[in-house]
């Protein structure tokens, strides 16, 4: 976790909301074979119609809705997949892969897909940094958008393909009240190293601020303030 410069790093779990510690569980969900966008670790993702995990970047057919205000399952934790060695013959088969290149061509006793590990807790809370507009002390309370890294020309999510990590961020300044956007508002990751806001002053650029799923596939909150 790096604060106060740009290091975005997508979602990452700090604890939990409820009586109790959170303790790494996932659940197995599955990613269709060849499925077409990129899905990294601490990115947010949604179960389609298909019964299959989707990026949240790709909003489902026919809703016509920016994916800051479609819900989310949860957030993507890794995958298993085998490759043939014609493909992949220094790595055709691994117990754990961070992320999910796009269309990615499966074998082996996968007929369901690929596997993919999603954190569908509601009550977990994540620390996330914030974009370069940064966030005000009184964004508390607020709902915001997740904003993910997005190549260009052709919409493809991006992420770093050497670890497998999100470069998702928290769009800034936050302040929205609509309960559909993708992230509620908590408080300030308590790291000393973290560029926390003072009250009253302006917003803290690459801050990292503490979220709930707002808009969560198994839990839909009231409004923001």
């Amino acid at each position: 976790m790096s604060y106060g410069y740009p290091a975005a790093s997508g979602l990452q779990v700090a604890n939990s909301s409820i009586s109790g510690i959170y303790n790494g569980q996932t659940r197995p969900y599955y990613i269709a074979n060849n499925y077409a966008y990129n899905i990294f670790r601490g990115d947010l993702v949604y179960l389609g119609g298909d019964g299959f995990i989707h990026s949240l970047a790709e909003p489902p057919a026919g809703i016509g809705q920016a994916y800051a205000q479609l819900p989310s399952l949860g957030v993507f934790n890794g995958c298993t997949y085998e490759q043939s060695t014609a493909v992949n013959p220094t790595d055709p088969a691994n117990p754990g892969r961070p992320y999910w290149p796009a269309g990615t061509s499966i074998v082996g006793n996968f007929p369901y897909g690929a596997p993919a590990y999603i954190i569908d807790d509601p009550n977990v809370i994540y620390t996330i940094q914030v974009d370069v507009n940064g966030l005000p002390w009184n964004a508390v309370g607020s709902t915001a958008a997740a904003l993910f890294t997005l190549n260009g020309a052709n919409n493809q999510v991006l992420g770093n393909p050497l670890t497998g990590q999100s470069l998702m961020q928290l769009q800034g300044p936050g302040g929205q009240t609509a309960a559909n956007y993708n992230l509620r508002i908590i408080g300030f990751d308590e790291s000393p190293f973290n560029n926390t806001p003072l009250p009253g002053a302006g917003p803290s650029l690459y801050c990292n601020a503490l979220v709930l799923i707002q808009n969560h596939q198994y839990l839909q909150r009231a409004v923001g303030l």
